[in-house]
């Protein structure tokens, strides 16, 4: 009977030990769904399935949006994070202790809008990132777009709407004040406009803007920019051809259904 006693505590013991370590690694909550509307998919560890309200974020967490559908995720500093339709996420780091908040998000395509929450009394870096371009955010209220061409060349507008806004690719860095937006192609160098220059020149354009919610901030601005920059170049080759070809790449930008 003694020996059967022993024997079960051995192995309960030995299967302590590895269960301690597994709980010990799991991935912290950084915050909670706090909106979770139509064709949601969270990708967690290889697994699929569709988030509810009030269920925890994790780092790593891939949060992938359908048609009509939109989130809302709440971090642990109270910053509200919205993702729009057809949108993928990444939730890629996010820490807050000891004085220190350090975020990373990462926007393959689709468009979100951060309302990031003033860090005062240390060290702070909250970066939203896409294919080609960094924004980095500190107290800031911005939305933040990328849509994918035709020819898979990413276009990331990014639109301040309080507070600052760094934007930097591999060919620059370009600062924004409140009403300010930088529209970067590629990796060219942010090009920055302001939405009342937008919104005007977007009412040339057809009224593209008034199809999109993300509104003159974003794609329509990036069209707006994106074609003046066509046109220098033009004038600077002294040829015509090249500004049709621009007109139709942005064409193919501000049809998507990023919204």
């Amino acid at each position: 009977m003694r020996r059967v006693w022993i024997r079960c505590l051995i192995t309960v013991i030995f299967s302590f030990q590895f269960i301690v370590p597994v709980a010990a690694l799991s991935t912290p909550k950084v915050g909670q769904f706090i909106l979770v509307n139509g064709d949601i998919t969270l990708i967690r560890a290889g697994v699929m399935y569709k988030p509810a309200v009030r269920e925890d974020v994790q780092e790593g967490d891939v949060i992938q949006t359908g048609k009509n559908a939109s989130v809302k995720v709440m971090l642990q500093d109270d910053t509200v994070i919205t993702i729009d339709r057809n949108s993928r996420f990444i939730m890629k780091k996010f820490a807050l202790r000891g004085g220190i908040r350090s975020a990373k998000i990462y926007l393959a395509f689709g468009k979100i809008a951060a309302d990031v929450k003033r860090f005062v009394g240390g060290r702070n870096t909250f970066d939203l990132e896409s294919p080609t371009a960094v924004a980095g955010l500190s107290g800031t209220v911005v939305e933040f777009a990328v849509v994918i061409g035709a020819d898979g060349v990413p276009t990331t507008t990014v639109t301040c709407l309080s507070g600052s806004v760094v934007v930097t690719t591999a060919a620059g860095s370009v600062a924004l004040a409140t009403g300010q937006t930088a529209v970067a192609v590629a990796s060219i160098a942010p090009a920055v406009t302001t939405a009342t220059t937008a919104a005007a020149a977007a009412g040339t354009a057809g009224g593209t803007a008034t199809t999109m919610t993300i509104g003159a901030g974003t794609i329509a601005i990036g069209a707006v920019i994106v074609a003046a920059l066509v046109a220098a170049a033009v004038a600077l080759s002294g040829g015509g051809g090249g500004g049709g070809g621009g007109g139709n790449t942005l064409s193919g930008h501000t049809t998507t259904t990023h919204h």
